[in-house]
């Protein structure tokens, strides 16, 4: 399995069957760099304008009722590019819908418009997942299993293997559950689980947990 945390790789070449990256870190311009006003802009700014600054079209996805652990019903999108080379599943974090997630619907753009099956859902409790079931969070309890049960649906609709695992906060959190799950649940789409690729994951389990009992 590999994880991946978000820093900037440009490809360079490939050599001899090895892609050689130059490893830049990110640099925000000048006045983005107090991380107070990049907070205000990201969340002032960035999410009423990102639809206008993103040339990559809305893939054409499907609404579909995939189940997790237990049977619980879960709410997706399923999108499948001609000649797929491998799938991405995404969730967001604590909180928010599919419809209302800028930052899970860039991913789920420029990943189809690179030749990637796409499958976002809503997690437990959120969104239309919870019109169809009363079920509660469990704070990667049974998310990351949930994960693993989308891939092997996701599989059996036409998204091809490999599959990798994307979130991010609390979601990327969740994806790193369903790589620890892939491992000991003994299904056979484990081995088609290549990694999880999450941004800035929520690894302080104590805090998030507060806020969904507070919040459930």
């Amino acid at each position: 399995m590999l994880l991946i945390y978000v820093t900037v790789h440009i490809p360079v070449f490939r050599l001899n069957s090895y892609l050689l990256w130059i490893h830049l870190p990110i640099i925000p311009p000048w006045f983005l760099q107090n991380g107070w006003i990049m907070t205000l802009y990201m969340g002032l700014w960035s999410g009423r304008m990102w639809d206008a600054h993103l040339q990559d079209p809305t893939p054409p996805y499907i609404e579909v009722v995939f189940h997790g652990a237990d049977e619980v019903p879960l709410f997706g999108w399923l999108a499948v590019p001609p000649q797929a080379q491998a799938t991405i599943i995404g969730t967001y974090g604590i909180t928010g819908t599919l419809e209302n997630q800028w930052f899970l619907q860039i991913l789920g753009r420029k990943a189809y418009a690179q030749g990637y099956a796409v499958v976002l859902f809503d997690w437990r409790a959120h969104g239309k997942t919870a019109q169809l079931s009363p079920v509660l969070t469990s704070d990667g309890l049974y998310e990351g299993e949930d994960f693993v049960h989308i891939a092997e649906q996701a599989l059996q609709k036409g998204c091809p293997d490999p599959f990798w695992l994307a979130g991010y906060s609390l979601g990327g959190q969740l994806a790193l559950w369903g790589v620890q799950a892939a491992q000991t649940m003994g299904m056979e789409i484990t081995d088609a689980i290549a990694g999880a690729a999450v941004i800035c994951p929520n690894l302080d389990a104590n805090r998030s947990l507060r806020y969904l009992v507070q919040h459930p």
